[in-house]
């Protein structure tokens, strides 16, 4: 998750496959995506998708509508991470696939322990990050999760 120096409307996120099989986000899973504020209250986000697929050992990047300088995106939603205290992925049956809670009150969105918090312009990634996947996730965000 990440929100550029002094624009908290422009914000991103990715997913990652580690499997080696491409995924149909949409016709697959009818993924769904909640953002879950500081209070733990959750808010069924809007996405338009411009393409479904996330590639096997690949990245699904979701661009907040303001970040029109992101250049590949291939789902939009509006802004709203920074103002957040979490991110809950499901399944069309409600079923949740990840979920990701940092700092304070969003227990909805958290595995374990909270991820550390970020402010706007930093980086909250999934280790080991980078070029290895992201693909660490062991149910604890403060364990999983790095800024």
């Amino acid at each position: 998750m990440h929100g550029l120096p002094g624009a908290t409307n422009k914000e991103y996120f990715e997913l990652y496959n580690r499997s080696d099989t491409d995924i149909d986000l949409v016709n697959d899973y009818g993924l769904r995506v909640q953002f879950v504020n500081s209070s733990n209250k959750i808010t069924n986000k809007s996405i338009t998708w411009l393409n479904t697929i996330i590639p096997a050992k690949g990245y699904f990047l979701f661009a907040s509508s303001a970040y029109k300088d992101i250049g590949d995106s291939d789902a939009v939603f509006s802004y709203g991470i920074t103002s957040n205290s979490g991110i809950i992925i499901l399944m069309n049956n409600w079923d949740h696939i990840d979920k990701v809670g940092w700092g304070t009150g969003a227990d909805s969105a958290v595995e374990g322990e909270a991820a550390p918090s970020f402010s706007t312009g930093e980086c909250l990634m999934r280790l080991p990050g980078g070029i290895a996947g992201s693909a660490e996730d062991t149910d604890n965000n403060y364990n999983d999760f790095f800024i």
